[in-house]
C-alpha cells in the first residue's frame, strides 16, 4: 500500500535532486497521470513557497511601519504648535485681566449688582470646568449660586447664607463618606480572548478553554444601523467553565427563579472601527460546548443583566447535540491576528516561549520548545484510538499550525491517510498552552510551525487479510461506519475522547451565552444570617454545577427554590474600607438554617485560591 508518507518523501526525492534520469522521466510522467500524486505534490510547493514570501512580507510591513512613524511625528508637530499658540493666547489674556481697574465702590446698591454680575461669571465657568468631575461639586456650585440671589436682595443676607452653605457641605462630605464605606465588591471577569477574524471566508475558532465557535461567510452586521459588514472584525470571547470563574464573575445558574444546571459560559462580542456587530438572524453561529461526560437535557440559553445580575432566557432555537460522528470540516480555518507577518520557526529572531522554558538561555530555546512539544503531544495523544478503529500498522499525521502573535495556537491543519486520526492531532495541539510569542527585530510576530505526529499500533497480535487494505476515500467510509454501529449501541466504555466531546447549538445572538439544563428544586431555602449586608453571598453545589445568587434581607439571605438535602457551600464576599473579606461554609440544603460566618481578611490572589480549593471537588 502506497501511503501518503512515501507519496511526500518520493516528492522530496524529486525536490532535492535526489532521483536518476529515469527516476525524475518517470515521475513527470506520474505526475500527469496520478492525480492523487499531483495534489500532493502542488500542497508541497504551496508548503516550501511560505518561506520565500517571509522576506517580501518583512519589506512590506518595514515599509508600513516607517509610512506610520512619519505620520505619527508629522501629527506630534502639529499638536504641539497648537499648545504652544494656546499657551501664548492664555498668557495675553492674563495680562490684559491683570491691568483691569476695579470700579470704585461708592453706594451699597453698585457694589450688589457688581458683585452679582462677578459671581454669575465665576458660576459660569466652574460649571464648565468641572460639570463631569463629581456630584459633589455640583452641590457646592448651586450652594453658591444660592448665595448670589441672597446677596442681590441684601448685604447681611449674604453672611447669613455663608455660614448655611458651609453647614450644608459639611453635611454633603459625611453623606460621600458613608457611601465610600459601604461594603462592595466588584465582579472579577476574566480577560477577554482576542481574535481579529476575516468575515469573507468561513471562519472557526477554537477558544483556549475548548469552545468551538463557527461563524458563516458574510454573518455579522451593524447593531445600529443593521447593515452588512465586510472585511475583518474584532471578536472577543471569555469562557467561563469553572465553579471558581463563575462565582468570582458573579454569575449564577438560574432562569426566572428556577435552577439550572451549567455546561458552561460564554461572553461573546464583536466590533468593527469601534461599532458594536450583532449576528445576522439568517446566518446562525455554530457554538460547541467541550464536555467530559454527556448530560441529558442541555439547552442553550442567553443572558439577560439586570440590577442582580444576569437572567437566562432558553433560546428558541432547539440544540442539537452530537450524539453521532460527523467529522466537522469548515471550508476554512482561519485566524488572522493584527500582526499578519509570518516568520518560520527555522529563522525567526526569537522563538516562541514554550511554558517551562521561561529560564532557559536564548541559544538552547528552540531544543527546550521542541523538546516540551512532542512531551506534550505524547502525554494528550489517544494511542489506541487507530486499534480502537481496526487500523493497523505505524500511521503519521502532518500537522501545520501557526502560534500567532499573542502566543496562542492558531489555523491547525493535518495531512493523514485517516480523517479520524487527522481529527485527533489537531485536538491535541488546540490544547497547546499560551507561549510566549516568537519576535523578529523586536516585535511579536506569527510563527509557523510544522510536526509529524505518530500513532505507534500495537500490530502484535493483528492478522492482516486481502480485504484489510483500504485506499483513503475508503477507509474514511469503512471507519464512519464502525464509529456509527458503536455510538447506536450506546456503550460508554467503547467511545473515546474526540468521538461525543461537546454540546452543539445554533446561536442568533452575541453576548452572554450559557449550555444549561433545568433542575429539580422542592423547597424554598432562606438562611438566618448574621453580618451579611453588602456582602456578595453565593449558594455553590457540591454534586451538580449550579451556582444561586442570594438575595440579602435584613438578617437573613433568601437563595429561593432548592433540592432539598444535598451539599454545597455558601460563599460570601464584602469589601469594607478598600480590604476584601471571605467567609465559606459547607451546609446541607434544608429549611430554617441559621449561620455564623466567620470572614478573613485577605488578598484577592488569595481569595481566588480560597474558592478555587472549596469548589475543586465539583
Amino acid at each position: 500500500m502506497e501511503t501518503y508518507n512515501d507519496i511526500i518523501t518520493y516528492i522530496n526525492q524529486y525536490l532535492n535532486n535526489e532521483l536518476s534520469a529515469s527516476e525524475k522521466s518517470d515521475f513527470k510522467k506520474k505526475l500527469e497521470t496520478d492525480t492523487d500524486l499531483k495534489e500532493a505534490y502542488e500542497d508541497q510547493l504551496i508548503f516550501l513557497g511560505g518561506f520565500e514570501r517571509v522576506q517580501l512580507k518583512n519589506e512590506i510591513s518595514n515599509a508600513r511601519s516607517g509610512y506610520i512613524k512619519a505620520k505619527w511625528i508629522k501629527g506630534i508637530f502639529i499638536a504641539g504648535l497648537v499648545i504652544v499658540l494656546g499657551v501664548v493666547a492664555f498668557q495675553i489674556t492674563q495680562k490684559e485681566e491683570a491691568v483691569i481697574t476695579p470700579p470704585v465702590v461708592e453706594e451699597e446698591s453698585v457694589f450688589v449688582e457688581d458683585t452679582l454680575k462677578v459671581e454669575e461669571e465665576k458660576q459660569e465657568i466652574l460649571y464648565t470646568e468641572t460639570d463631569s468631575i463629581t456630584d459633589k461639586s455640583k452641590i457646592i456650585l448651586v450652594e453658591k449660586s444660592s448665595i448670589v440671589e441672597e446677596i442681590s436682595n441684601e448685604k447681611s443676607a449674604v453672611e447669613e447664607t455663608d455660614i448655611i452653605t458651609e453647614e450644608a457641605t459639611v453635611s454633603e462630605e459625611k453623606e460621600v463618606a458613608i457611601a465610600i464605606e459601604k461594603p462592595d465588591f466588584d465582579p472579577i471577569r476574566k480577560s477577554p480572548e482576542t481574535y481579529l477574524v476575516n468575515t469573507e471566508k468561513e471562519i472557526t475558532i477554537i477558544c483556549k478553554e475548548g469552545t468551538k465557535l463557527t461563524f458563516k461567510k458574510h454573518s455579522f452586521i451593524n447593531k445600529k444601523t443593521k447593515k452588512l459588514v465586510r472585511g475583518k472584525v474584532d471578536l472577543k470571547v471569555e469562557e467561563y467553565y469553572k465553579l471558581a470563574d463563575i462565582v468570582l464573575a458573579d454569575l449564577s445558574t438560574s432562569s426566572n427563579g428556577q435552577l439550572l444546571e451549567t455546561g458552561g459560559m460564554l461572553r461573546i462580542t464583536a466590533k468593527k472601527n469601534g461599532q458594536e456587530l450583532e449576528l445576522d438572524k439568517t446566518k446562525p453561529m455554530t457554538i460547541e460546548f467541550p464536555k467530559k461526560k454527556n448530560k441529558e437535557g442541555m439547552q442553550l440559553f442567553y443572558g439577560e443583566e439586570n440590577e442582580d445580575g444576569i437572567n437566562w432566557v432558553l433560546s428558541e432555537i432547539e440544540k442539537s447535540e452530537i450524539d453521532s460522528l460527523i467529522p466537522f470540516e469548515p471550508k476554512a480555518i482561519i485566524l488572522e491576528e493584527f500582526e499578519n507577518v509570518d516568520v518560520p520557526f527555522a529563522v525567526v529572531d526569537e522563538v516562541p516561549v514554550f511554558p517551562g522554558c521561561e529560564d532557559v538561555v536564548e541559544s538552547q530555546q528552540r531544543a527546550c520548545f521542541q523538546s516540551k512539544l512532542k512531551s506534550f503531544i505524547a502525554a494528550n495523544l489517544n494511542n489506541d484510538l487507530p486499534e480502537s478503529l481496526g487500523i493497523v500498522g505505524r500511521q503519521t499525521v502532518y500537522v501545520n499550525f501557526v502560534i500567532d502573535s499573542t502566543g496562542s495556537i492558531s489555523r491547525i491543519r493535518s495531512r493523514g491517510d485517516y480523517t479520524f486520526l487527522n481529527q485527533e492531532a489537531e485536538r491535541v495541539i488546540g490544547l497547546i498552552p499560551r507561549m510566549i510569542p516568537g519576535r523578529q527585530r523586536g516585535r511579536d510576530v506569527n510563527v509557523p510551525f510544522s510536526i509529524p505526529i505518530d500513532f505507534n499500533v500495537n500490530t502484535k497480535n493483528v492478522i492482516l487479510g486481502s480485504d484489510q487494505v483500504f485506499r483513503k476515500r475508503k477507509s474514511d467510509s469503512a471507519t464512519r461506519a464502525t464509529f456509527q454501529a458503536r455510538i447506536e449501541n450506546r456503550d460508554p466504555s467503547t467511545l473515546s475522547t474526540p468521538e461525543i466531546n461537546a454540546y452543539v447549538f445554533s446561536g442568533t445572538k452575541l453576548g452572554w451565552i450559557n449550555c444549561d439544563r433545568f433542575r429539580g428544586a422542592n423547597q424554598k431555602m432562606i438562611v438566618k444570617i448574621k453580618d451579611a449586608k453588602g456582602s456578595k453571598i453565593k449558594l455553590v453545589f457540591k454534586n451538580i454545577r449550579s451556582v444561586l445568587p442570594g438575595r440579602v434581607l435584613s438578617n437573613a439571605v433568601d437563595f429561593g427554590s432548592v433540592p432539598s438535602n444535598i451539599p454545597a457551600l455558601l460563599l460570601a464576599i464584602k469589601k469594607i474600607d478598600g480590604k476584601l473579606y471571605l467567609a465559606i461554609k459547607e451546609l446541607k440544603t434544608a429549611k430554617g438554617l441559621q449561620l455564623d460566618l466567620d470572614f478573613k481578611e485577605m488578598t484577592l490572589k488569595q481569595i481566588r485560591e480560597a474558592v478555587e480549593k472549596a469548589t475543586a471537588t465539583e
